[in-house]
């Protein structure tokens, strides 16, 4: 049943709040009152941080640990400054020594990215093993609540990572999973082994997987309605909160932009399928034909000793058009180094101030501050592995353009959700370059129907050989 706000305030009238919780988070209290461990399946930017660190609250937690991808630290730190009354410390230290000293600070909340629980809690394992939990060393975990943030990434049920988890999950009295998505449904049985021991879907990976799943070839598939009867068995114990369900997101604008190829683009395709030089460039003797397909789409192409030659395409002439007629900031992700380094020269050309945020960039901290802050700074050029992920963009910015795409849904969803999230005051804009009969159709094509991206490149892949043949 859904209550309103005032309806909730007053179910919830004995608790003290530093600030009102939304609608949904009011929902995922209701919810969790007789529990003490859970997942909430919520989308991006719905909130699912504060949910978390209330429903510990509801249930009387003490002391708690969050466990989150490195990219996510951040936002757990402005969360807890600016909505909560809550001490916290990150625990971070190149010195692992000092990492465990951090975890003696007296703090409420203890935050610390899944690669360094390794410092903590793993020790060498036998016969040159790699590392493996440390049960002297999981002694020393004392906190009595748990969250585990993006908690998909604890997939893999042999990872050194969802072997400590599991061990400090067994020691902690109260436990939450936070995620935005899970496409992997094998991986629910770990994530669930994770949180409750095996309550929910067992405690043999195998008898989960023979039960749900049939093998064909190197693969396991769902069988039929397996899908429905997992997401069934998790029910009790999964709250999902969707994107549409919460009422205060603005709106949002998708503006795909289908672009035609130019001459130098058409002239590049049917040389790299007869495996001939790109106006006198070799590309290579071997080359992966998908990649150089995606890299074409771009407006470029790079041969196998890391040169790069420049592909004359009408992708650049929408992105000055967009960023001269747009005069506000705007977030551009893309999916190779080079196509960032070709949207930062229309900048320069533009006279536009910008930064970046990918694996090149020097201090990506900084690239946030500046895009946030100054308002001379109006483009940031990012990597959806920089910027997709735990940066919150939305006071900043309210316009997104993709360059370029890896044809993931989950990718979408996250980038999206940098903008496109609870404290928007603004509704929202979001441009898609898409190269007509390319790389970028086969990739939209692959994000919207949920289908293999590699398969629907090799399908691309054969119409061009038949085409040039």
């Amino acid at each position: 049943m859904n209550y309103t706000n005032e309806e909730y305030k007053e179910i919830f009238s004995d608790l003290e709040f530093p600030i009102e919780p939304l609608n949904q988070q009011y929902k995922a209290l209701l919810w969790s009152v007789d529990k003490s461990r859970a997942l909430f399946y919520c989308g991006v930017g719905t909130g699912k941080t504060l949910s978390g660190l209330f429903t510990h609250y509801l249930w009387g937690t003490k002391k708690i640990m969050v466990v989150c991808p490195s990219s996510v630290v951040r936002s757990w730190k402005e969360e807890i400054e600016t909505k909560t009354n809550l001490s916290y410390v990150v625990v971070q230290h190149y010195d692992k020594m000092k990492r465990r000293k951090l975890m003696e600070k007296k703090a409420d909340v203890y935050i610390i990215n899944y690669e360094g629980l390794q410092a903590l809690y793993a020790k060498k394992g036998r016969d040159s093993k790699g590392k493996v939990p440390s049960k002297t060393l999981l002694k020393d975990f004392d906190c009595d609540g748990l969250i585990l943030d993006e908690i998909h990434v604890l997939g893999d049920k042999d990872s050194l990572q969802s072997a400590i988890c599991k061990s400090l999950s067994t020691r902690a009295k109260t436990v939450i999973g936070l995620t935005g998505t899970i496409y992997n449904l094998q991986h629910m049985w770990n994530i669930f082994y994770v949180l409750n021991q095996g309550k929910t879907l067992g405690r043999n990976f195998y008898m989960f997987r023979n039960r749900y799943f049939n093998k064909y070839g190197f693969e396991w598939k769902l069988k039929k309605n397996s899908d429905k009867k997992i997401l069934e068995a998790v029910s009790e114990d999964t709250l999902r909160i969707k994107r549409s369900e919460c009422l205060d997101l603005p709106e949002l604008t998708y503006v795909p932009l289908m672009l035609q190829k130019t001459k130098e683009q058409l002239q590049a395709e049917k040389a790299l399928i007869l495996g001939q030089e790109i106006q006198g460039f070799h590309v290579g003797d071997e080359y992966d034909p998908t990649m150089k397909q995606r890299q074409l789409a771009g407006g470029f192409v790079y041969n196998d000793k890391k040169e790069v030659l420049r592909i004359n395409n009408n992708k650049t002439k929408e992105v000055k058009k967009i960023i001269t007629d747009w005069d506000d900031k705007i977030l551009i992700f893309h999916e190779f180094i080079e196509e960032g380094h070709i949207i930062e020269d229309i900048c320069r050309d533009l006279g536009v101030g910008f930064v970046t945020m990918r694996s090149d960039t020097d201090d990506k901290d900084e690239s946030y501050r500046a895009f946030t802050n100054d308002d001379n700074c109006r483009i940031c050029i990012a990597h959806p592995k920089s910027a997709g992920v735990g940066l919150n963009f939305q006071h900043a910015c309210s316009a997104i353009l993709y360059y370029s795409s890896n044809g993931s849904q989950l990718t979408r969803d996250q980038t999206l959700g940098r903008i496109h999230r609870k404290g928007q005051s603004k509704g929202c804009i979001a441009w898609e370059l898409i190269l007509e009969d390319s790389a970028d159709e086969r990739a939209e094509r692959s994000r919207i129907n949920q289908t293999n991206f590699k398969e629907e490149m090799d399908k691309y892949l054969t119409q061009l050989q038949e085409k040039y043949k």
